[in-house]
C-alpha cells in the first residue's frame, strides 16, 4: 500500500511542479483559477511594488561609528527596535527600510531634516485642543 503524503511532502511537490512549468504554462493555471472562482482579471488595476531588501542596521551604524543609543537619538528610532534588528529578532518594515538606506547613503541629511523637525515643533505652539463650549443656563 502507497504511503500517504503530509502537508509539507504535499506543499514540496506542489511547490516542485509550479517551478518546473514555463511562465506561459503558468499564466494559463492562473487564469484558469481566476475564471473557476470567478475573478475578472480585465476589471483590475495591476501595481508593481518594490520591496526594498532589509538592510544591515548594524554594518550602516558601525559605518557612520556610533553606538546604538546615540544612532537612535540622531535618528528618532527606538533603542530597543533597533537592537531587535540588529540581532536578527525583527526586520524593518518598508518605511524603515527606504529610511535606513537613506541613512545609508546621505545621513547627514536624514540628520539636519530630523534636527529641523525637532526645531520646528518646539516653536510651535503646542494647544490643538479645541476650546471648550461654555455651558449656558437654562431658564425654567
Amino acid at each position: 500500500m502507497p504511503k500517504r503524503m503530509d502537508d509539507k511532502q504535499m506543499a514540496q511537490a506542489a511547490l516542485a511542479k509550479l517551478r518546473s512549468m514555463s511562465p506561459a504554462e503558468f499564466e494559463r493555471l492562473v487564469a484558469l483559477e481566476d475564471a473557476e472562482i470567478g475573478i475578472d482579471t480585465s476589471k483590475m488595476r495591476f501595481y508593481k511594488v518594490y520591496n526594498y531588501p532589509v538592510p544591515d542596521v548594524r554594518a550602516i551604524r558601525e559605518r557612520l561609528g556610533i553606538s546604538q543609543s546615540e544612532f537612535s537619538r540622531r535618528f528618532k528610532l527606538s533603542e530597543r527596535t533597533l537592537q531587535q534588528w540588529e540581532q536578527g529578532r525583527t526586520k524593518p518594515d518598508q518605511p524603515a527600510r527606504v529610511l535606513l538606506n537613506v541613512i545609508a547613503t546621505v545621513p547627514e541629511v536624514v540628520e539636519r531634516i530630523m534636527t529641523a523637525e525637532e526645531h520646528r515643533s518646539r516653536q510651535e505652539p503646542r494647544s490643538s485642543k479645541r476650546p471648550r463650549s461654555k455651558k449656558i443656563a437654562r431658564s425654567a
